[in-house]
Parts: structure tokens; C-alpha cells; sequence
């Protein structure tokens, strides 16, 4: 994991490459420092997204339940992104 100070913009960075950092960041950073944006609405759905990537869902078939449950995932978070 790297951080570092962003001089001109006056905040930090973050750049994670590992899903151990990740989640790290997100249960133990974000739990104790927690996001004061709409930001923290897609903090929190980070664990169903490994979740459902172990399960396969993003191969899964549209019409199945792990395809749709993909579909669904997919919707939430580009609803986020949209406002």
C-alpha cells in the first residue's frame, strides 16, 4: 500500500493493489476515520463485491440468480456515481 501527500491539492492518496489492503482499508481504516461523502455508500458495498466476484457472479449467466444478483450489484454502484 502506498500513501502519499497530495501538496497541491491538500489531501492524500491512496493506492491499493492487493484485495488484503482493500479490505484492510475498508474495515479497519474507515471504521475508526470514517468517510463524510456519498463516497462511503460505495466504501461499504467493497465487501459484497469480493463477495460476489469469489461466487463467480460476474461469468454467471444473466438469467441466473448469481447473474442477476451481479446485475443488481452493478446497478447500485453506477447509481452512486450518477447523482
Amino acid at each position: 500500500m502506498y500513501m502519499w501527500p497530495m501538496v497541491k491539492r491538500e489531501h492524500f492518496e491512496w493506492t491499493l493493489f492487493k484485495k488484503k489492503e482493500v479490505l484492510s482499508l475498508v474495515d479497519d481504516y474507515f471504521k475508526f476515520n470514517p468517510c463524510r461523502s456519498e463516497k462511503i455508500m460505495r466504501i461499504h458495498m467493497v465487501n459484497k463485491f469480493y463477495e460476489l466476484r469469489n461466487l463467480h457472479a460476474h461469468k454467471a449467466s444473466p438469467n441466473s440468480v448469481l447473474g442477476k444478483a451481479w446485475k443488481h450489484y452493478l446497478i447500485q454502484w453506477n447509481s452512486l456515481v450518477s447523482k
